[in-house]
């Protein structure tokens, strides 16, 4: 393994820890459910526990960007547990009072460290393409709900996030927010455990969630995705790192496996399997044998691990690979829109129909290679793939540059990296591109690390796992 997390010589003790976070989000929930009980009033109840975490968001603008990159859970989750069901605009809500913390929290460290953010290749890429996206839609908007909705939403889901990443302008920052992706996630595997135990039936259901609401449904594939990242960075800790607490995720580790693989989450197993593969080909330093025994135990723990899923869960995922399978059938949906949005960029191949108005108006192709060409055609694709082969680019080269060493920077970006390759994967299954927060915010950490390389962070210590 090349370089460890255990920062600089010298290092302080307390400071890069994360515990204290854990225990103040604790905390916070224990007080808010108790005042919450006592006053019997769901609205009061979601004002003090906004209040009590905007405070601590803006003080730790790192942990609200991770909440919303990966811990949007706790928000469905406890609309759940109140009975309440998720409305567009409290779902908007939500996102902008996340924004508003890790951006005001992000000027105010630009402020106490005097330091400007640096934009590089990425970031041009970045603007331009965001740029585009807004001239398709303005240039093409016929009144399409669909066009409407990804434009909408791009500020809070796009733009806010990469503005926050350009905010961490230290590297504990960036490692920080890696660890908070995991925490709650983390937090709630004990409930969700819960909730599977005593109130899911699985029966012959082959995708469940430990929440669904009658309207909104269950969202399965976000718990799957949540509980991906998950294994990839508490994975990366345990190999790349030498911080406390590998005990515990050793333990945490297969029962978030459990939870990711029971909802049913295809892309982002996928997406998990391919991470996976890039790393252990081409991040990690043993030999090719090695490397192939690793692959070969991989898959042998994925056979085993059927024996302890719900047969139903088994047989939802033997059947995906059935084309005439009813679990299949969401697949066999999205080949005939790949068809479709094919056929939206072979008709306007230079400028496309224009943003959500791919795949009949649906503007939701499942694969964000296709939607850039379909809706802003082959000028956007070509900035498209400049992002992706730039941000590849960057961190590999990052890391061949301070491999040789004991950089704690590299396992950082190692992780980073990884992430990005799983954002992207599953970005080719599922998601909106204009609305895929977690591809541009992964995006923006391989921008931000590589922006302050230069600028080691003294007193860096690992993050408690």
């Amino acid at each position: 393994m090349s370089g460890t997390w255990a920062g600089a010589r010298g290092a302080q003790p307390g400071k890069g820890r994360v515990g204290i976070e854990a225990y103040l989000v604790v905390g916070f929930f224990l007080v808010a459910f108790i005042l919450g009980a006592v006053l019997i009033d769901k609205v009061v109840f979601l004002g003090l526990l906004a209040a009590l975490f905007f405070a601590l968001l803006v003080v730790r603008p790192e942990l609200a960007l991770a909440v919303q990159y990966n811990g949007t859970l706790i928000y469905f989750y406890t609309l759940f547990r109140l009975g309440m069901e998720p409305k567009r605009i409290m779902t908007g809500g939500f996102f902008a009072f996340l924004n508003a913390a890790y951006l005001l929290g992000g000027l105010l460290l630009l402020l106490r460290y005097r330091k400007v953010p640096r934009f590089g290749p990425i970031d041009y890429l970045v603007i331009t393409l965001l740029l585009l996206v807004f001239l398709s839609f303005y240039l093409f908007y016929a009144g399409n709900p669909a066009a409407y909705v990804k434009i909408t939403f791009t500020p809070f889901l796009v733009v806010a996030p990469y503005l926050g990443t350009k905010l961490l302008v230290r590297e504990d920052h960036i490692r920080r927010f890696w660890d908070y992706a995991m925490l709650v996630p983390g937090l709630l595997l004990a409930p969700f455990l819960y909730e599977f135990i005593f109130h899911v039936e699985f029966g012959d259901i082959g995708r469940v969630s430990p929440f669904s609401f009658e309207k909104a449904g269950s969202n399965s594939p976000l718990v799957g995705h949540a509980y991906a990242v998950f294994i990839l960075v508490g994975a990366m800790k345990l190999l790349e790192t030498k911080g406390r607490h590998r005990t515990l995720l050793l333990a945490l580790l297969p029962v978030a496996a459990y939870v990711s693989f029971v909802s049913g989450g295809r892309a982002a197993i996928i997406g998990l399997a391919v991470a996976v593969l890039v790393y252990t080909l081409f991040l990690t330093t043993v030999r090719l044998r090695y490397k192939a025994l690793v692959v070969i135990a991989a898959a042998g723990t994925i056979v085993a691990a059927q024996q302890f899923l719900p047969s139903a869960v088994v047989q939802f995922y033997q059947e995906s690979l059935n084309y005439q399978s009813e679990s299949a059938a969401s697949l066999v949906a999205r080949v005939d829109l790949y068809s479709l949005a094919w056929s939206d960029f072979i008709e306007n191949p230079l400028f496309g129909v224009g943003v959500g108005n791919s795949c009949g108006g649906e503007g939701y192709p499942h694969n964000a290679i296709l939607e850039v060409a379909a809706e802003m055609g082959v000028i956007g694709l070509t900035v498209y793939a400049a992002l992706v082969a730039t941000t590849l680019g960057t961190a590999v080269r990052f890391i061949r540059q301070r491999g040789g060493g004991d950089d704690p920077r590299v396992p950082l970006m190692k992780m980073t990296l990884v992430l990005f390759v799983f954002s992207f994967t599953v970005s080719m299954f599922s998601g909106m591109l204009t609305i895929d927060q977690t591809l541009f915010t992964s995006i923006g950490m391989v921008g931000g690390l590589a922006s302050i390389g230069g600028r080691r962070t003294e007193g860096a210590l690992p993050a408690t796992g």
